[in-house]
């Protein structure tokens, strides 16, 4: 039997994970070390950068952030304002009724993330807002993806929303959790649903934002216009390591495998990135290196490293290392703590 391969999801800003990255900090988490440690480099995440992730690697770092605290995506969306988001929210908040701020998200979250989609459905008594999460996702970035566009909505409205219920695809989750999830959504929370979507009163729609503002909302979808029109910025190498590290850092993959997962086939892959002067094997050999050096800075062994990277044993991991930095490991890694290292 073939072996179906998963497609990625899409991509994401790194802006849209700036509140995450943002409360780990405040909790003593180092963001930074993190990232590092998922192979990602930190710059990108810096305020005033913006680069588009896999979203195969932003849900790694939103399991990984909320592995101990699961509640953690509702207290974030619950808590994002208008500048948490740069244009999207501005823009967002600077409609006139709950249902420009709702079309304008179905219209203008592309600016965020390509990953989700949001589609409003009006029937006579009630407004349905469906979300599309593209590929199999985390509860946790299901429930960030609700809960976000729901409370930020609700905290910008000067009247009540009247959320009937909130449909989820996730398996329920603990008592707690699940009672954590109706309290700050506001309405019964129901779990193994089909379609992830949330009901709300149709006279809700006519309900004015607090910050309304015509003048400014003309510049800001003028140049929301302009942003969604210009070519994407991301270079294919850029989303072949960000696809790299979030099938899991390996020096066995395959350039296929990671083709299929950007929707193109193993021939164009290799021609567009030849085009950008460098090759899968070059690229692969980056998050190697890049991933090896780290986890050698920290402290592991040699042999544990070429292990978790898929090397066959230690001595070709070697051979590799030589190839990438011109140096042993052992040597690398003492040079980076500053020491000298004794014997091989």
């Amino acid at each position: 039997m073939a072996t179906r391969i998963q497609r990625s999801p899409g991509r994401i800003t790194t802006a849209a994970m700036q509140p995450l990255l943002s409360v780990l900090s405040s909790s003593g988490v180092d963001p930074g070390a993190l990232l590092r440690g998922m192979g990602v480099d930190p710059w990108a995440f810096q305020k005033g950068q913006s680069r588009w992730l896999s979203a195969l690697l932003t849900d790694r770092l939103w399991q990984t952030a909320t592995a101990h605290q699961p509640d953690l995506p509702l207290r974030i969306a619950a808590a994002v304002e208008p500048s948490t988001f740069g244009l999207l929210t501005y823009l967002l908040a600077s409609q006139d009724t709950i249902q420009a701020a709702l079309v304008g998200l179905t219209r203008y979250y592309s600016l965020l993330s390509e990953a989700t989609t949001y589609r409003l459905d009006m029937s006579a008594r009630s407004a349905c807002m469906t979300l599309d999460l593209h590929g199999p996702r985390p509860p946790s970035v299901e429930s960030f993806a609700v809960a976000v566009s729901l409370c930020f909505v609700r905290r910008q409205a000067l009247g009540p929303l009247g959320v009937r219920e909130v449909r989820l695809t996730q398996e329920r989750p603990p008592a707690a959790l699940a009672d954590t999830h109706r309290t700050l959504l506001g309405a019964p929370v129901h779990f193994g649903c089909a379609t992830t979507a949330y009901v709300f009163d149709r006279q809700a729609l006519a309900v004015p934002l607090r910050r309304a503002d015509p003048a400014l909302l003309v510049l800001l979808e003028a140049h929301a216009a302009s942003v969604l029109a210009a070519p994407s910025a991301c270079e294919l190498a850029a989303r072949v390591r960000d696809q790299l590290v979030a099938r899991g850092v390996d020096c066995s993959v395959r350039s296929e495998d990671v083709a299929a997962d950007l929707g193109m086939s193993d021939r164009t892959l290799r021609r567009l990135l030849q085009a950008e002067g460098t090759t899968f094997r070059a690229e692969l050999d980056a998050v190697l290196a890049a991933t090896a050096s780290e986890s050698l800075a920290r402290g592991g062994g040699t042999e544990d490293v070429a292990a978790a990277l898929g090397f066959a044993d230690a001595a070709a991991f070697r051979r590799a290392f030589r190839r990438w930095f011109g140096t042993t490991p052992r040597a690398h890694a003492a040079a980076a703590r500053g020491v000298t290292p004794r014997g091989r």
